[in-house]
């Protein structure tokens, strides 16, 4: 079973084409709303990036072909991410407790690779929600975490990527909630707050 520390290396992106942050180590990018994404990383690669979804969230995926002896053992694991290990409490355990699935001494995650991985590819194709975006009939409100997946400072979404995506600013009220990462906009007590008050504040039509 790999460790914890080789499992979440801290990310030492670089920017390509100011659309994407990719991490050769990990073949890594954050969401960038638009397929262009995919192809500027297949240049710099000089290889097809064939799944979307590793591309995106490959760190998180890797949980999917381990085992792990324990309940203990698996939330040790976790104990080591660095965008939930700091922000630890019985939230986030009851959320990562709530995947795993087996028997001891070969507990693992419940979810399914291909499922996944058909879930992200329609997240980040024109066709599915990258363009759903575009063809809103209603204002919405966007919430934005500051930091991205492995806590780092570039969050999955900025409003560089969301100009780039060519967003309808006057239809989606975009917010940035400082000081929460991936995660933690919806399991820490921070985010979750804001994250309540903006679903009962209703919005006013464009």
């Amino acid at each position: 079973m790999p460790s914890a520390a080789n499992a979440f290396p801290r990310p030492h992106a670089a920017s390509v084409s100011g659309e994407c942050r990719y991490s050769p180590s990990r073949r890594r990018t954050n969401l960038s709303m638009k397929s262009k994404c995919l192809a500027t990383m297949s240049k710099y690669l000089r290889s097809p990036v064939r799944d979307p979804a590793m591309a995106v969230i490959g760190p998180a995926m890797q949980k999917l072909s381990m085992t792990f002896p324990s309940r203990e053992k698996y939330l040790d694991f976790f104990r080591a991410h660095p965008a939930l290990g700091p922000a630890w409490s019985p939230v986030v355990e009851a959320y990562l407790l709530r995947d795993l699935a087996g028997a001891e001494p070969e507990l693992r995650s419940s979810c399914v690779l291909e499922a996944i991985r058909a879930d992200a590819t329609d997240t980040l194709m024109p066709d599915g929600a990258a363009g759903a975006v575009h063809r809103l009939t209603q204002p919405v409100r966007m919430l934005l975490a500051e930091r991205g997946m492995l806590d780092e400072p570039r969050g999955l979404y900025d409003d560089e990527r969301l100009a780039g995506a060519g967003l309808d600013r006057e239809r989606v009220e975009v917010e940035h909630v400082p000081g929460v990462n991936h995660y933690t906009i919806v399991a820490g007590p921070a985010g979750a707050a804001v994250v309540a008050d903006r679903i009962a504040k209703p919005l006013t039509a464009a």
